[in-house]
């Protein structure tokens, strides 16, 4: 159910948050889109080396953010490598993927 009214403030401790296995990639659901009108959704994903996504596209902006790491995805056919402390952001209908190590 969406919520008509975002709440002003939500806080989640570590280690909070509705966790879900997805791909072999374990997320923690942070923001949900019900809870803001459709503005955001936000989680954090680990796993381990090899996790792969397959190819597919939003219809949100989807943005990331590495902690720690090495991040590889593919974006429109070309590859982008994020080191911790890198940020990438993709825009709606954009095709992308995180494909197997090679």
């Amino acid at each position: 159910m969406r919520s008509e009214t975002p709440a002003k403030v939500k806080s989640i401790t570590r280690g909070g948050g509705r966790a879900i296995g997805l791909w072999g990639w374990a997320l923690t659901i942070l923001e949900e889109p019900a809870d803001n009108a459709d503005a955001a959704l936000v989680f954090e994903a680990r796993t381990a080396n090899g996790g792969t996504v397959p190819p597919h596209t939003e219809d949100n902006h989807e943005s990331f953010y590495v902690l720690e790491g090495v991040f590889e995805i593919e974006v429109d056919g070309e590859p982008h490598r994020c080191d911790a402390g890198d940020f990438l952001a993709i825009a709606p209908g954009v095709l992308h993927s995180l494909p197997a190590a090679s």
